[in-house]
């Protein structure tokens, strides 16, 4: 009886160092978080007027300028101060979002944008406290409070997705709508 209690003492701390070794083995593992605008300072380039272009199919889809970018070449993202967006809309012209500060994941080229945004066109405007451009999927979104203005129509709401090239949008939460005469 003796040599089993001894061998369950035995299996119990076998045991527990088993554990032990997993937990510090697993924290060594733990992924770094991304960057944050509190790193600014830690940046791997800081580039001063920064302009980037992206085509697609030949034609030029958007034009991004940013008086200041800060660089995380090993996270693939960069920090914009003062943005301008301009994203082509083909024969409708071109859109133009202005923002105080954002965000640029360079491997699938999403943009965000918050703080001031104001965008224009020929066919609408609109004010927001964020903006999300996603690449893959072509669509702009917004999580907060939106502004649109279309001609005569007025409209507020929140949780905003848009299909540029179709003109299509969806506020999906809060939405009033006025028309004027």
């Amino acid at each position: 009886m003796r040599r089993n209690h001894l061998l369950k003492i035995i299996a119990v701390v076998l045991l527990g160092a088993a554990l032990l070794i997993a937990v510090v083995f697993l924290r060594g593992k733990k992924k770094k978080a991304p960057p944050t605008l509190e790193d600014i300072g830690k940046a791997d380039a800081t580039i001063k007027d920064m302009e980037l272009k992206e085509s697609y199919m030949g034609d030029l889809q958007w034009n991004l300028r940013a008086k200041e970018a800060n660089l995380f070449e090993k996270e693939g993202i960069a920090y914009l101060k003062k943005v301008t967006l301009i994203y082509s809309l083909g024969d409708e012209g071109k859109l133009i979002v202005t923002s105080n500060r954002g965000k640029i994941q360079f491997s699938q080229k999403n943009v965000f944008l918050e703080g001031n945004i104001v965008a224009s066109s020929n066919a609408l405007s609109f004010k927001a406290k964020d903006l999300a451009w996603f690449q893959e999927k072509r669509l702009l979104s917004s999580e907060g409070p939106i502004f649109i203005r279309r001609q005569n129509i007025e409209t507020t709401g929140k949780k905003m997705v848009a299909d540029i090239i179709s003109g299509k949008i969806i506020l999906q939460q809060d939405v009033q709508t006025i028309i004027y005469d």
